[in-house]
């Protein structure tokens, strides 16, 4: 510490104190912002979780759809109206969910996703709501059953393998933009943790380097003189005075 020794200890102090407000300053700044990052992440990341959860809830219902008018059409020919109207109610409500979905898919921010899958998954589920189901279930209501057949064969199943694969498309975007969100989170947390680490450690030194400094330059001179002054109180006169404190 000789470097120091000239240097008043009011300014020492400061620029100890000047740097440790800094430090925690700059640390606070980076953590606060890390944090901001992760909210930010944890937003996309639950925004995409619900992208997903309209296109995969619509297959649940396209298939419910198509189940209902299978059975709606065996009812009315080798059933009671009454069984056939149940399973049409059926399909009524789950075509009115459909409808709500889309709507819904069609007015949500998407995040990260590509614009051009967005759209290809939304007009292949729309296709199959209007050019798949629709004809269906008006053929089951017109009794015309060698049309319900020939419309699910020719058309509703293409449409649904159609969907199907851009379904596992739209997932697959989905599931690597979340892998990267927890990659993004997992990175911002080590690194959170390591720079307070790093401060924590930084503010040891710092209150160990000012214990040091206060004794060597502030304690030890000011018992010295305090020696003095019981010195010549005891009358002891024939001693000399130094000011010659350590550096």
């Amino acid at each position: 510490m000789n470097f120091i020794t000239n240097i008043k200890i009011r300014t020492v102090l400061m620029v100890i104190l000047i740097f440790f407000s800094l430090l925690w300053l700059g640390v606070s700044a980076y953590t606060l912002f890390s944090l901001n990052q992760v909210n930010q992440t944890l937003q996309l990341s639950d925004n995409e979780q619900l992208n997903s959860d309209i296109i995969n809830g619509a297959n649940d219902h396209y298939y419910r759809t198509v189940t209902s008018l299978e059975r709606a059409a065996r009812a009315e020919q080798y059933g009671t109206q009454a069984e056939a109207d149940v399973d049409l109610n059926a399909v009524t409500t789950e075509l009115t969910l459909i409808d709500q979905g889309l709507a819904q898919f069609k007015n949500i921010d998407h995040g990260l996703l590509d614009p051009l899958l967005v759209d290809k998954i939304y007009n292949s589920s729309l296709q199959l709501r209007t050019l798949g189901m629709q004809p269906l279930l008006q053929a089951v209501k017109d009794k015309r059953y060698d049309d319900f057949s020939q419309g699910m064969h020719d058309t509703y199943l293409p449409l649904r393998r159609q969907f199907t694969d851009v379904m596992q498309e739209y997932n697959g975007a989905v599931s690597a933009i979340k892998a990267s969100s927890s990659a993004r989170i997992a990175l911002l947390t080590t690194l959170c943790q390591r720079a307070l680490l790093a401060a924590l450690l930084a503010g040891i030194v710092i209150v160990l380097f000012t214990d040091r400094y206060l004794v060597r330059h502030l304690v030890t001179p000011l018992n010295i003189i305090k020696g003095h002054f019981r010195a010549l109180t005891a009358g002891q006169l024939g001693f000399t005075v130094t000011d010659s404190f350590p550096a």
